[in-house]
């Protein structure tokens, strides 16, 4: 279970943002892939070369194998992993003519590799997602990828029974199953929310007026079900104020996706384990800075794709700080 959505400021920001929602509890780092850094695809152990410096929240595994969520590259590529349970096909068997590689190594694979949606579109025609579990957790994540570039371009893939979807996402919002243009349709049953205050109505010499504001909302979904988190945030990104700066922004879009993020003990799972919002990523792609919280510590945190990482030799790796940071006294 994750949100992910994109925003605009007038000061021409353009972000992608996440949370990250799961019950398997991650010990995620930052890290920075540097140019022309040769790193192992899990897969086929092929070494691709970095094409595009990128970072990202990733999690280092005893192999030399590093996993990536999401991320952004120097040239403002931005891409996210969400969970696509029921819905995710991938590929039984490699495909000689295509490039091979596990669905959960395309997002570090599109950021070294793409610099806007168009060259996504098309490294994503000659790619093939091979079903292949990670061993290290003997599992096979069911995903589907939000991917946006900095001219606010957003796009949805979907690896489907039909083939590999490949769809424009003009309202930046993706959440979980089911697929993308379903969650699209089921906006029409909501189009009648608005943020305004309803009016009173007469009945007959009997008038009848709202108890508070935010009548207008009646009906806006607060489950945490993917279809309603979808809805919501729909309803909060376009009814927001428009942001005339990028502070401003980033500190809506946290708001938009605090009102979606999971408290632990609301969600349990069929395992009894307890899935909550471990991590909220926020992107800016014009600048290539990361803007992060965790569950225990509200306090946002930055990380900036700076020259020296860029160019440098070797991964660089910044520690996530999952603690509370936050002491209080009378």
């Amino acid at each position: 279970m994750c949100t992910s959505l994109t925003y605009q400021t007038n000061d021409q920001h353009h972000f992608l943002a996440r949370t990250m929602d799961f019950a398997f509890l991650f010990k995620p780092e930052v890290l920075v892939y540097p140019k022309n850094y040769g790193f192992r695809l899990y897969l086929t152990d092929d070494i691709l070369t970095v094409k595009y410096a990128f970072m990202g929240f990733g999690q280092r595994f005893e192999d030399s194998y590093d996993g990536f969520a999401d991320g952004v590259n120097e040239k403002g590529l931005s891409c996210a992993a969400l969970y696509f349970p029921g819905y995710a096909h991938y590929s039984n068997q490699a495909i000689e003519e295509k490039k091979n590689i596990a669905p959960y190594e395309l997002v570090p694979y599109i950021l070294s590799q793409c610099d806007n949606i168009d060259s996504v579109i098309a490294l994503m025609k000659n790619t093939n997602l091979v079903s292949e579990p990670f061993k290290k957790m003997d599992f096979l994540p069911p995903l589907h990828f939000i991917i946006s570039d900095q001219f606010g371009r957003c796009i949805v893939i979907e690896p489907r029974e039909s083939g590999l979807e490949i769809l424009e996402n003009s309202i930046g919002i993706m959440t979980n199953s089911p697929p993308f243009d379903w969650h699209i349709t089921n906006i029409n049953n909501f189009i009648g929310i608005h943020p305004t205050q309803n009016e009173g109505l007469n009945l007959s010499g009997v008038t009848f007026k709202p108890f508070s504001q935010g009548f207008g909302t009646i009906g806006l979904p607060g489950d945490f079900t993917s279809p309603s988190r979808f809805v919501k945030t729909v309803f909060s990104k376009f009814s927001s104020t428009p942001c005339n700066l990028y502070t401003d922004g980033m500190s809506t879009i946290f708001h938009i996706l605090d009102g979606v993020s999971l408290v632990k003990g609301s969600v349990v799972t069929e395992e009894q384990d307890l899935e909550f919002t471990q991590y909220t990523a926020c992107y800016d792609l014009t600048t290539q800075t990361l803007y992060y919280k965790t569950y225990s510590n509200s306090q946002i945190n930055a990380v900036s794709l700076s020259p020296e990482n860029v160019n440098s030799t070797s991964v660089s790796a910044y520690p996530v700080s999952m603690e509370q940071s936050v002491l209080f006294q009378n």
